[in-house]
């Protein structure tokens, strides 16, 4: 009889993880189409020779962020979802730029994000269709959380991140070198009280949480640069 009753928690277990993979990979491919949207759009931007046609461009992107956004979220993928916040944040500062060139160089690098997260959404795609063993092995104490596998998984993503991120401390350190004192200290402060709003959701993944911390850390530096505005005394201000 226990036998039984065994099989069928592990029949109802198994069939619960079927429908959450199943509605995983139906987000993660309405992430996929959004996200390739978004890429198009920053292709028509980056191909525009008119500043105001370069925006237009680059806020339906920023639109097509917005709307991707409960997807990317469903879909589970943390390297997709870093890599549209890294691009988000690109494009916000490419719709202030005053120059073609300035306006480009960030796009460009947003448009590389974006690539990158099609690769990563492509890879999670196919990893949904293989249940975890940790998922196999629902009646074990043993999560599988230190695993060798997991830990590894866990210092890749940091390794990500620490890259997607390098893209992010170059455009504010030129933020800080060009920008009015007071607009980039709001702009930075916008920034750390996110990842602070964030790093204080009980239910971020472990890639969100070190992607908010690491980015406070590095808005924290260009606020320190920065200072109070009260002396002009930093280059372009």
């Amino acid at each position: 009889m226990h036998t039984v009753k065994t099989l069928r928690f592990i029949g109802l277990a198994f069939s619960i993880f079927l429908l959450f993979a199943f509605k995983a990979s139906e987000a993660c491919e309405y992430s996929g189409s959004n996200i390739n949207y978004i890429k198009t759009q920053i292709e028509k931007a980056i191909s525009q020779n008119d500043l105001s046609l370069v925006r237009y461009f680059t806020y339906k992107a920023l639109d097509g962020i917005e709307k991707s956004k409960k997807q990317l979220e469903d879909c589970g993928c943390d390297h997709a979802a870093i890599g549209i916040e890294e691009s988000s944040h690109l494009l916000k500062r490419a719709t202030k730029e005053s120059t073609l060139k300035g306006s480009k160089e960030l796009l460009n690098k947003s448009l590389k994000n974006t690539k990158g997260s099609i690769e990563a959404l492509e890879q999670h795609e196919g990893h949904l269709a293989k249940p975890k063993k940790a998922m196999l092995s629902m009646n074990s104490d043993d999560t599988g959380a230190n695993t060798p596998e997991i830990l590894m998984e866990n210092r890749f993503l940091q390794e990500r991140i620490d890259i997607s991120l390098g893209s992010y401390r170059e455009s504010l350190n030129k933020v800080v070198r060009t920008v009015n004192c007071k607009e980039a200290r709001a702009f930075a402060e916008r920034i750390y009280q996110h990842s602070e709003k964030e790093l204080l959701n009980p239910n971020q993944t472990e890639g969100k949480k070190y992607y908010h911390l690491k980015t406070q850390q590095i808005t924290a530096e260009a606020l320190e640069q920065i200072g109070d505005c009260s002396q002009n005394n930093l280059a372009g201000k």
